[in-house]
């Protein structure tokens, strides 16, 4: 098997560790070298031995991992999972400007009913996007799509709010998506332990369709009653105490700066004229925040979290300040550093389902999960999956190929595998070293390779993490340096 050790544990390779003191201490020399080579040699933090030698199969590439035992891969590596995630993202379309356009009920004379513009997208596509969701996430994993599929589930019950068992159905239907929901903050764990991680990487319009289902579901429907946590008198905490916050006036801004920052997919696109990667994210963060309301409301969040860090119920606005925690949540998401986005993601999360089930927050017009979808949007990550991105054909309708039988996606650790594996062929006996390189240590590389070269170091794999990495490889490279 490949063994990835470090350089501590490197039993019986003194040759190998006697080449890396001395390469370290080359790079130790004052001047301009010394500090590069420094921050440089501190990559290479793992050796890679390919011990093909061993068992009666010598020199044969070690079986494949079986990454499926550990690698939760979204069902994204499903064939059909392009057409479903284009159908939810249609159907989050329509249903977005059902509520712009629309009224979520029928009795308004000045405005059509929102199920009346959805309509014909539910009556041509919302039978083959159902069937779609119960194949494809009906095994183990993939709770991101799991959610996202009971919310449209849930979505397409209320397309009758005057048929009051079928607003029964909607009810129960929001109950147990509040379980699914609970399960990803296990109680036996610790309190950053959850899952929500898993939700805002995920491209499942989960976040939006959460969203949709609380502002379409009828006002006044569920059977709890509103509870007393939830008051949100403005300038009054749960004791009717005087308090510097005004909650209605939060509950607008967050809805207008939250609209505004995503009405436009321009928004969030990263820009190489504002330099590099990280200066590409910066930009497009200070963006967001020249959004109508968006800094009012942001720092609106900042105090109201830094005044209820302990008994958050004492502020008399559940919704109110778990859409601060979650607005901490977005900011995080921009720039984490020591692991404080682990520790608001889990803290957000489980305040969330303690304070504001779903239950208890359909229908009274709170953008939680519209402040959790622009978090997402914010990751460092590709672009997101945007409806019109299946193939098309010229009449509008979807295009199903039939290529004979569907092909099963790679996911990423399994390109990488493959890639390593293709690369480790020719040294199936040899001692081979693997650094990566990306942002600005890719200024480095040239200098990098040349020292190891003149050193007479063995073959060195250099995994290019971007577009500026892989060019910089390949015009360095020499004998004995391979560029992944």
């Amino acid at each position: 098997e490949l063994q990835l050790v470090s350089l501590a544990t490197m039993g019986g390779a003194p040759s190998s560790l006697s080449r890396m003191r001395r390469l370290k201490h080359a790079g130790d020399d004052s001047g301009a070298w010394g500090r590069p080579w420094r921050r440089t040699f501190d990559a290479v933090s793992m050796v890679l031995f390919a011990q093909f030698a061993r068992g009666a199969n010598a020199g044969d590439v070690p079986s494949r991992l079986d990454l499926d035992a550990f690698e939760d891969a979204d069902c994204l590596s499903d064939p059909r999972s392009e057409l479903l995630l284009e159908l939810m993202s249609e159907f989050a379309d329509v249903m977005e400007d059902a509520l712009r356009f629309g009224s979520v009920t029928s009795s308004s004379s000045s405005a059509p009913s929102a199920w009346a513009i959805a309509g014909n997208w539910i009556a041509e596509r919302g039978h083959i996007m159902m069937h779609l969701s119960g194949q494809l996430f009906s095994g183990p994993f993939c709770e991101p799509g799991k959610v996202a599929g009971g919310a449209a589930t849930c979505l397409l019950l209320l397309d009758r709010p005057e048929d009051a068992g079928r607003l029964e159905q909607a009810i129960r239907c929001v109950e147990d998506l509040e379980a699914m929901i609970e399960t990803t903050a296990p109680g036996e764990k610790s309190i950053f332990d959850v899952r929500l991680h898993m939700f805002l990487r995920s491209p499942w319009p989960v976040f939006r369709l959460l969203d949709l289902l609380v502002h379409h579901f009828p006002a006044g429907t569920t059977q709890l009653a509103e509870p007393e946590f939830w008051r949100c008198v403005p300038h009054e905490n749960l004791a009717g105490d005087h308090l510097e916050f005004d909650w209605s006036w939060f509950q607008e801004a967050l809805q207008t700066s939250l609209a505004s920052a995503l009405s436009s997919s321009e928004n969030f696109e990263l820009r190489s004229e504002d330099g590099p990667i990280s200066e590409q994210y910066r930009a497009r963060w200070a963006r967001i925040y020249r959004a109508d309301s968006f800094r009012e409301a942001a720092a609106f969040s900042s105090a109201a979290f830094y005044k209820f860090r302990r008994q958050q119920w004492e502020a008399g606005c559940s919704p109110g300040i778990v859409s601060a925690y979650i607005m901490q949540v977005v900011t995080f998401c921009n720039r984490d550093t020591e692991a404080w986005l682990a520790r608001y993601v889990g803290a957000a999360w489980r305040l969330s389902i303690l304070l504001t089930p779903l239950s208890n927050l359909v229908s009274r017009g709170w953008p939680m999960f519209k402040a959790l979808h622009l978090g997402s949007l914010l990751r460092r990550h590709p672009a997101p999956f945007r409806a019109g991105q299946a193939a098309k054909s010229g009449n509008g309708a979807l295009e199903i190929r039939d290529d004979g039988p569907p092909k099963r996606t790679k996911i990423p650790a399994e390109t990488l595998q493959d890639r390593l594996r293709e690369a480790l062929l020719p040294f199936a006996h040899s001692e081979v070293y693997v650094t990566a390189v990306w942002g600005s240590l890719t200024q480095y590389l040239e200098q990098y390779i040349s020292r190891w070269i003149s050193l007479d170091m063995p073959t060195l794999f250099v995994l290019a993490m971007d577009t500026a990495a892989a060019e910089a490889c390949t015009s360095a490279a020499r004998r004995g340096i391979s560029c992944i």
